[in-house]
């Protein structure tokens, strides 16, 4: 009898968990995007770091045999992306504002030339994000008041 009230619990307590789980997976969003040349072929094994303005938070990642990256479970605000491969200049994209369950998709170019030498791109338009149809976003404390 006793195994058997224990078994219950463990199997309430996995299903809980998992519902949990969905709620916080449902307000994160994810950085996605492509590594490249000038000529569009695609740069495998480049480094890509992501940077939470807010918190300063880092997470590193690197670009898979097509020039694919993801960074996803990211909270909403603002970040800065840089990526970077040897033979190339690194390229820094700041302003990049995620949304509550967004997705941004952030193209890269490299140029040629040394890792010790950066391009940085600012002040850009707001990227659109046209994978999903959600509606989420940030509300501080000034607004609500």
């Amino acid at each position: 009898m006793r195994n058997r009230m224990l078994f219950v619990c463990a199997v309430l307590l996995l299903f809980s968990a998992a519902v949990c789980w969905s709620q916080v997976a449902e307000t994160r969003g994810s950085i996605t995007g492509r590594v490249t040349d000038p000529q569009g072929a695609v740069i495998p094994g480049a480094t890509v770091v992501v940077t939470n303005v807010d918190n300063n938070l880092t997470q590193r990642t690197s670009t898979n045999e097509t020039g694919y990256f993801e960074v996803s479970f990211l909270v909403a605000g603002k970040y800065t992306v840089s990526a970077e491969a040897a033979g190339f200049k690194k390229t820094v994209r700041s302003g990049l504002e995620l949304a509550v369950a967004g997705r941004l998709d952030i193209q890269f170019e490299l140029q040629i030339g040394q890792i010790a030498e950066t391009v940085e791109v600012t002040a850009e338009a707001p990227l659109l994000d046209t994978a999903t149809a959600s509606g989420g976003r940030v509300i501080d404390n000034r607004q609500i008041m």
